[in-house]
């Protein structure tokens, strides 16, 4: 699937489970940065949740055309709550089963089911988009597509200790994050100048040219780790399964 970071209206969603998703620079945690946007986003009056949600399992999906995030219920896709004007992006789930959403200023934590704002990260200014949870430690990664004209970085954060910023490098504009079940965190993009698809790993606290063979991707689309595969979208086009070694395994074809 691909969300081209061109484009408003785009759909983004994750499922979340029963209640009981190079160099660097240190940032303050949890509110740093751009702190009145962030205050901006919080979610508007009419966001609302049914109380049984938080006992069921969920099913977030953001919409950039409206900046709401529209909660389901799994079992029977009935809708059960609506966080709204949260100026949704990309999302992700920690292993508390908390959802974190990317707002453009930075990212949002809630409570499954919940629609009060328990712990947020900001930018510092620059464009966010994504974000990935490390399911080793619980970190939350950030994908910053860009500062103005200036390219974007990925930020580490811990509830804890805060953020600390990298620049990967290969990837000058960073659009989609996943992190493996043993920690290592994935994310593409485009070089230089938006002319062409990279890829990179984050493992040692180093970034990693990751390179395709057996093909090549044009966009950037979604990541995913699942059960021991590693997804990576081309576009509107193909789903490549790739292998941990970076050959490409298996091939998707969408609609």
């Amino acid at each position: 699937m691909r969300i081209d970071r061109h484009w408003f209206g785009e759909v983004i969603v994750l499922l979340a489970a029963l209640a009981a998703c190079s160099g660097s620079q240190s940032v303050p945690p949890a509110v740093g940065g751009n702190t009145s946007a962030m205050q901006r986003a919080r979610p508007g009056a009419g966001s609302w949740m049914n109380p049984a949600a938080k006992k069921q399992r969920l099913m977030y999906v953001s919409d950039t055309g409206t900046g709401n995030v529209y909660i389901y219920q799994v079992s029977n896709f009935s809708l059960v709550g609506t966080l709204e004007d949260v100026q949704a992006m990309g999302m992700c789930v920690d292993k508390a089963n908390d959802v974190w959403v990317v707002n453009g200023n930075g990212m949002l934590e809630f409570a499954h089911g919940g629609t009060q704002v328990i712990g947020e990260f900001s930018s510092g200014g620059g464009f966010t988009s994504s974000c990935a949870t490390d399911p080793s430690s619980d970190d939350v990664a950030l994908g910053t597509l860009y500062y103005g004209s200036a390219p974007g970085s990925i930020d580490i954060c811990n509830v804890t200790s805060g953020c600390t910023m990298y620049n990967p490098h290969v990837i000058s504009f960073v659009d989609f994050l996943s992190y493996s079940k043993d920690g290592v965190l994935y994310a593409d993009g485009a070089n230089a100048g938006r002319s062409g698809f990279a890829m990179a790993s984050f493992s040692s606290r180093k970034f990693h040219r990751f390179t395709l063979k057996g093909g090549s991707i044009a966009a950037p689309g979604g990541i995913v780790n699942a059960n021991g595969v590693l997804s990576v979208g081309d576009g509107e086009a193909t789903v490549y399964q790739v292998s941990t070694n970076g050959t490409i395994t298996g091939t998707t074809a969408l609609s």
